[in-house]
């Protein structure tokens, strides 16, 4: 963020009355103090200076000096700084660290008080010349004059290939950039890798997978760079109605990651987004509803539930309609979270009319589980979470691990878990027939995983379990398009077949449909996940927890973080 600061140096006044009247007129900055005095560097705000010039007990108390090289700078409300002794005047020059995202990072001053700059070389090859104008706190409290001395710079890619390099940094006078320098700074230092070394999703025509013409290419890469000069956030409409009329450009970066370096910050990738709205959807942290929040509720998925229902709750597992209009989910203000219970999720797909697999029975206890008789398919797995005690039966043969198991082998794995999980109960459920395939072969059904982001599918993940892999969850995947166009980059780290060629299913345009009515409905984030039957598409799960956040690549954490920012 560019801004205007000013430096106001007062003399004979006290300094307890400058801070309380900065602070009363409502001043952005910092007040610092020190044995000589105090002064203050203000964002350059026309009514706070004016409002300073009319108290008659600051008339004539204060100069006022423009500061127009700094641009940069945490300004937010007015802090005092304690300031030490003022340092020797001697011309200064540090480069401290280069981040893990390639930010050079130090400070320097000129004795004589001049504005500076940095010019900067590695491996003897000059780089360019960076503004040294950049406040920083702990400068001012140190007394190094203003503080604004600082400096950060993205440092190019081609040098950002994991090994060591020797940087030199030469202060020069901005009045004299190419003279000679006032000091020098020489360090080695081992550089990060950046991923940007090799970005086959971004350039044009045969540079990256999706390929455009040359009017769309150009207008791709003017967004981009609309987005890097931080015109936000028309930039990101034009992103939005970019992707919206040419899905595959999904795969592209728009520059968000390089906009936050720009601004010196951390680009929020998507498992910690992620991560963060799992920390708020799930923990302990009731939400508006206070002492009436589902959190109080006796349910698996809740972190600390009360052993009993608070007077007034409704626990929804036990409501005969829990989707109806007011009822105890439609009261939730977040009701994402409760698509952690699968059969939550199936009674929400069929008051919208969604097919989902056909229940056989709901193991409560193991009572249950030994009073009911197993077909030769079925599907059992908890109620609540994923990939974990999920028995995909083929016969005696469980084709999610490739093993064979007995009725009382299943019964055991089952009441361990229920001993482990409190409240935890097992479904029955149809095993799906995959379209195209042979019924009576023991095929694993593909899930077909769709990502929606601003209300509508963007994203098809494609899982084929069938593969042989040590990867028992993700043996073989595909990342698409909407349009079915294959993404350039692997978005998960998975050693076998990333983004193998796969044939859409012939319902795909349904799976859509059903996708853009779940996400437009819930308006937030969500993966609405479809098998392909013969009779159509029928639901898997809708979650808000994909894969927990873990195992993607820093494309694919790209990519899907900057949807959700996008949209």
């Amino acid at each position: 963020m560019t801004v205007q600061v000013v430096e106001l140096a007062f003399t004979g006044v006290d300094p307890e009355e400058v801070w309380t009247t900065l602070a009363s007129i409502g001043a952005t900055g910092y007040f610092a103090t020190d044995a000589a005095g105090c002064f203050a560097l203000i964002l350059d705000n026309a009514r706070v200076l004016d409002s300073l010039y009319r108290r008659k007990t600051m008339q004539g108390a204060f100069s006022l000096t423009p500061l127009p090289h700094v641009t940069t700078g945490p300004f937010e409300g007015l802090q005092k700084v304690a300031r030490k002794a003022g340092k020797p005047n001697t011309s200064q020059l540090f480069c401290d660290m280069v981040t893990p995202n390639g930010l050079l990072r130090g400070w320097g001053r000129d004795a004589a008080g001049r504005v500076c700059s940095l010019r900067l070389s590695i491996d003897g090859k000059a780089v360019g010349v960076i503004p040294v104008n950049r406040f920083r706190r702990d400068l001012l409290a140190a007394g190094y004059g203003t503080g604004c001395h600082g400096f950060s710079a993205r440092l190019p890619d081609w040098a950002l290939d994991g090994g060591s390099h020797e940087i030199l940094g030469e202060l020069v006078p901005d009045t004299q950039p190419d003279g000679e320098a006032l000091i020098t700074s020489r360090r080695r230092l081992k550089l990060p890798y950046h991923f940007n070394l090799a970005r086959p999703w971004i350039g044009s025509g045969a540079d990256h997978a999706v390929d455009w013409p040359a009017h769309l290419e150009a207008e791709y890469l003017d967004i981009r760079a609309q987005v890097v000069d931080g015109a936000l956030p028309q930039a990101l409409d034009r992103a939005a109605q970019f992707i919206d009329a040419r899905p595959r450009a999904i795969f592209l970066d728009f520059g968000l990651k390089d906009r936050c370096l720009v601004e010196d910050r951390l680009f929020e990738p998507f498992h910690e987004r992620v991560l963060d709205r799992w920390g708020r959807l799930f923990g302990k942290q009731l939400c508006e509803r206070g002492e009436a929040c589902c959190k109080r509720l006796d349910l698996a998925y809740n972190a600390d539930a009360p052993a009993s229902t608070p007077a007034g709750l409704t626990n929804p597992l036990h409501d005969s309609d829990p989707w109806r209009r007011d009822g105890p989910l439609d009261r939730c203000p977040h009701r994402i979270r409760h698509f952690a219970s699968k059969e939550l999720t199936r009674a929400y797909a069929k008051a919208r009319s969604i097919a989902v697999p056909e229940t056989y029975a709901i193991l409560r206890d193991m009572a249950d589980f030994d009073a009911f008789c197993f077909p030769g398919r079925y599907v059992l797995k908890p109620d609540f979470g994923s990939g974990v005690a999920l028995f995909l039966m083929h016969g005696d043969l469980n084709l999610f691990d490739g093993l064979t198991y007995g009725r009382s082998e299943i019964r055991a794995a089952v009441a361990k878990y229920m001993e482990n999980h409190p409240n935890c109960e097992f479904v029955v459920e149809e095993y799906i027939e995959q379209d195209g395939t042979d019924p009576r072969l023991p095929f694993i059904p593909l899930d077909y995983k769709v990502h929606c982001f601003g209300g509508r599918a963007r994203i098809i993940h494609v899982d084929d379990k069938n593969a042989i892999s040590r990867d028992a969850l993700h043996r073989r995947q595909s990342w698409l398009a909407r349009d079915w166009c294959h993404s350039p980059a692997p978005f998960r780290h998975v050693v076998e077949h990333p983004n193998a060629p796969i044939v859409a299913p012939r319902c795909l345009p349904e799976i859509l449909r059903l996708a853009d009515q779940v996400a437009a409905n819930l308006k937030d984030y969500v993966r609405v996940d479809f098998y392909a039957a013969r009779t159509g598409p029928i639901l898997g799960e809708i979650t808000s927890f994909t894969h927990a956040g873990r195992g993607f690549t820093e494309y694919g954490n790209l990519v899907l973080g900057q949807a959700w920012e996008i949209f």
